[in-house]
């Protein structure tokens, strides 16, 4: 494996920095619930005909935009939120099969030829499956749904994944859940059948102090399909049954569970579970981060794996390299949130209270020290800068 990043770092980090996009079509929840209807014939000038929310005029759809690394960064997000176990494949597994798997030559996203057919559709904890739940997140996002927690439910219930809270309001809370699938070669998937199974979802979970709740299928389609429908996600909102419940997680749970997930993904395993389970450390232990300034602000990163610069170098993968050339693939977080973080685990009765700044993962994540990468709205960070640049940086002992 170590291997692997060695032969085909140079392939990896360019099709990281690639970007693309995939179009957002929105379909009626009323019209997906009834089983007479149908949201097809497609119009490449207008979408889903079928469907009310279809515009009679020709109108191009909006799209959700993002880098290789954006995509890397939402979908490990998403992993360590359901703690799934990929840690065969290291901290960054979608590093190894986003190469052999996304083609970026395109502006649209798409699968390289024969993709569709080596993975299952709809299965949680399949590729397509985790694609889905990282395009979930960014979608969520760019609708200032910044913040991400897992949705409480009991096991063997059925519910959605995770519930948002937006960055400028606590009150503003939303339930989503997300399917994913790898079309096959001309196939036309069951758009309707899978948002309304996800509505299904939502319906078996409680509404109260929610103010939206929404539904998301990520359907991608390899670059030389001849069928009309490109790749695209289909979303609809859902509506309520007005339930009361006693369990929707409070503010400061959901902040504290979505910075524990990066925590987790960081590799700071302990410090996760103390931070989401309100838990004062036994033994606070100092961690090192190296201080990197990115855009004017100041990020605590730590380094996750190394891309050599020759065959030589997957023998001591896990020391920082002495020659030029080589790259570290970091993760990390805003330096002020951190401390926040570290300040909320000194004290579990306390309350999470975050302070971003206004663009934090609003442009494109390159600075002059060489990062290239991905920063999303959380202040969480991932991407890679070159090993010397990082030997250099300062370093931050924080009691975690």
């Amino acid at each position: 494996m170590i291997r692997f990043l060695s032969q085909y770092a140079r392939q990896i980090l360019r099709a990281f920095r690639s970007q693309a996009h995939l179009p957002l079509y929105e379909l009626d929840q009323r019209h997906l619930r009834n089983p007479a209807t149908h949201i097809r014939p497609f119009d490449p000038a207008r979408g889903f005909t079928g469907d009310p929310c279809c515009p009679t005029e020709p109108t191009p759809p909006p799209h959700l935009r993002f880098t290789g690394w954006k995509l890397a960064h939402s979908v490990k997000k998403a992993d360590s939120l359901r703690r799934l176990p990929f840690d065969v494949v290291a901290p960054f597994g979608l590093l190894m099969e986003q190469l052999p798997t996304f083609d970026w030559r395109g502006d649209d996203l798409r699968l390289f030829d024969g993709l569709a057919r080596a993975y299952t559709d709809f299965t949680e904890t399949s590729l397509a499956g985790r694609v889905g739940q990282g395009v979930m997140l960014l979608a969520m996002e760019a609708r200032g749904f910044v913040f991400v927690g897992n949705y409480p439910r009991s096991h063997g219930k059925r519910g959605p994944d995770f519930v948002f809270q937006h960055n400028t309001s606590a009150s503003r809370r939303a339930l989503a859940e997300s399917k994913g699938s790898f079309v096959q070669v001309e196939g036309t998937p069951n758009i309707k059948a899978a948002l309304r199974d996800g509505l299904d979802q939502l319906d078996a979970a409680d509404h109260q102090r929610v103010s939206d709740s929404f539904a998301f299928g990520t359907f991608l389609r390899e670059r030389d399909d001849p069928h009309p429908e490109p790749s695209l996600v289909a979303w609809t909102r859902a509506g309520y049954d007005g339930k009361p419940t006693l369990d929707e997680p409070d503010s400061d749970s959901i902040l504290r569970g979505n910075y524990a997930a990066w925590l987790h993904a960081m590799g700071l395993f302990q410090a996760a579970s103390d931070l989401s389970k309100k838990v004062r450390p036994e033994r606070a232990e100092k961690v090192a981060f190296h201080l990197v300034d990115h855009r004017g602000e100041e990020y605590a990163v730590r380094p996750q794996a190394i891309v050599p610069s020759d065959e030589l170098d997957w023998l001591v993968p896990f020391l920082l390299p002495r020659r030029g050339g080589e790259h570290v693939v970091v993760a990390g977080l805003l330096r002020g949130v951190l401390h926040r973080i570290r300040e909320a685990m000194q004290d579990p009765s306390s309350t999470l209270g975050v302070e971003l700044p206004s663009d934090t993962g609003q442009s494109e994540a390159q600075s002059d020290g060489g990062f290239k990468g991905s920063v999303l709205a959380d202040g969480s960070l991932l991407g890679v800068m070159p090993a010397e640049a990082l030997s250099e940086a300062r370093l931050d002992g924080v009691a975690l």
